[in-house]
């Protein structure tokens, strides 16, 4: 079966996103289709960065520009040894294969797991959905199940790598997604959340006020729904948005935040003002609150 992918020839290995390399060439994917043994040529020997098929118009991988694919990849940094993760019953039954990446060692195990699903998936939310029960399943990143998140290659000495020609029916999927969904993780706000204060002088004191009043709404929150809450309030107030999130949510994990902002679009991500609707939130109650700070604040002036 033919694999549906995209390759950027100029990120070999390993590339940092804040370097000109990376950046220079951030729009430089080709869409190509392969079987597995090619596939792990291109990943192993070649080293390139692989992601799905996007939009040929564009040559981008925001997920706005996502494509289609069949191919599936875990990143697995160190939560799972990868002697667990291929013993596994899924991937022994149905997996296609996996690669360690550059800093993998016996000690950290650091690897990425391949599945090639029997059907070509151009829905870019039912393939984050297939990716964050996959991730959940094998303990992999939880960002990654961005449909066009970049999966960089190895071709340095310190590899190593089998590949079947195994097939992941999406009927096999469907126990684990529901698996998935009945035990999502739960992300809890401090027992006291701290009344945030701007570090930006310049900022509206309004719009800090709505956040912090939205935010002392919600209690316990999803993956999914923390995740878009910070999308909106870092649409709604920039990195400030996105430290009044932390203070009420403090990170779970290393860099989770980083790695938030660093997907977020404004052009695809949802809007702040979705989170009335979205979490049952009056609106007019939050504006009370907003209007009652600023007449507390314009007291204290005086």
């Amino acid at each position: 079966m033919l694999l549906f992918y995209a390759v950027n020839p100029h990120y070999i290995n390993k590339v940092d996103s804040q370097t000109d390399l990376y950046r220079t060439n951030y729009n430089q994917w080709v869409n190509i289709e392969s079987s597995i043994e090619e596939f792990i040529e291109v990943v192993t020997k070649d080293g390139f960065a692989i992601n799905a098929q996007i939009n040929p118009n564009t040559g981008r991988v925001r997920e706005e520009d996502f494509l289609k694919t069949n191919l599936i990849l875990l990143d697995v940094d160190d939560s799972m040894t990868l002697a667990d993760a291929i013993n596994t019953p899924l991937y022994k039954q149905y997996g296609a294969g996996y690669y360690t990446t550059q800093n993998h060692s016996d000690e950290h195990n650091k690897f990425r797991l391949i599945f090639v699903l029997d059907d070509i998936l151009d829905d870019a939310d039912y393939v984050r959905l297939v990716r964050n029960s996959l991730n959940w399943l094998f303990k992999a990143d939880k960002v990654t199940a961005n449909p066009t998140r970049v999966m960089f290659g190895n071709n340095t000495d310190n590899k190593d790598y089998e590949y079947h020609n195994k097939i992941l029916p999406l009927i096999e999927l469907d126990a684990v997604i529901l698996e998935y969904a009945e035990t999502e993780e739960i992300v809890t706000p401090t027992s006291q959340p701290i009344i945030y204060t701007p570090t930006d002088g310049m900022l509206l004191p309004t719009k800090v006020d709505e956040i912090n009043y939205v935010l002392g709404q919600l209690g316990e929150l999803s993956y999914m729904e923390w995740r878009n809450t910070t999308w909106r309030a870092i649409e709604f107030l920039g990195i400030e948005g996105l430290n009044i999130m932390k203070s009420y949510y403090p990170e779970q994990d290393k860099n989770e935040y980083k790695a938030l902002f660093t997907s977020w679009s404004n052009a695809k991500t949802p809007h702040w003002n979705g989170i009335y609707k979205a979490h049952n939130i009056n609106w007019y109650e939050a504006q009370d609150y907003v209007l009652e700070q600023s007449n507390k604040r314009q007291k204290e002036l005086k």
